[in-house]
């Protein structure tokens, strides 16, 4: 099998992931309640700072509100670490109800995550990319003896760069080469 079809196999695979992510992505959105807003820490509250954690979004990127700073939400985990004990206590009352709803939201998230897959489909589109990226070593490893080996070349570089902020370090591999096998390719057409 010659590079340049491993390479447009490896590429296709990768663009058929990138779509079931996609359609998982939507999917999980339709499901998943909005977090309640009583759940959104106020920065200027600092008192339950230590119940919160910077709200992610599926790829554990932070969520960033208008402002710059950093959306924190309440965690049951921490609100049952710091205040479990306190439960049932009178003081205790508004932190049981804060973790009540804490946790009903964590757990319809839940709920929507194992639902739509999408674990699965952001592991599928990890995988995805590691097969391009090797298939891309490959191709720009070999020397290019044609115009056709130029250009798929030259398409391999310019497919791989397209995959993003995944790839973008990686896609200036191999260009020193590339200018070695035009000028090659050039010398024996001259």
């Amino acid at each position: 099998m010659s590079l340049d079809v491993k390479f447009r196999e490896a590429f296709d695979a990768y663009l058929a992931a990138d779509r079931h992510k996609t359609a998982t992505i939507e999917a999980f959105a339709a499901l998943i309640p909005p977090v309640p807003a009583d759940l959104v820490c106020a920065r200027k509250n600092g008192f339950y700072s230590g119940l919160t954690r910077e709200e992610r979004d599926l790829e554990g990127n932070t969520i960033y509100q208008p402002h710059g700073f950093a959306r924190r939400i309440y965690d049951s985990d921490r609100i049952r670490e710091a205040h479990g004990r306190w439960f049932n206590h009178s003081s205790g009352r508004e932190f049981k109800a804060l973790f009540r709803r804490a946790k009903k939201y964590e757990d319809a998230k839940e709920r929507a995550l194992v639902a739509t897959g999408i674990k699965a489909a952001v592991q599928e589109r990890e995988f995805a990319i590691d097969d391009v990226r090797r298939a891309f070593y490959d191709i720009c490893d070999a020397d290019a003896w044609t115009v056709t080996g130029l250009i798929a070349k030259a398409n391999a570089k310019t497919c791989f760069a397209s995959i993003g902020k995944e790839t973008k370090f990686f896609s200036s591999y191999g260009g020193d080469k590339l200018a070695v096998d035009i000028l090659r390719v050039m010398g024996k057409l001259a």
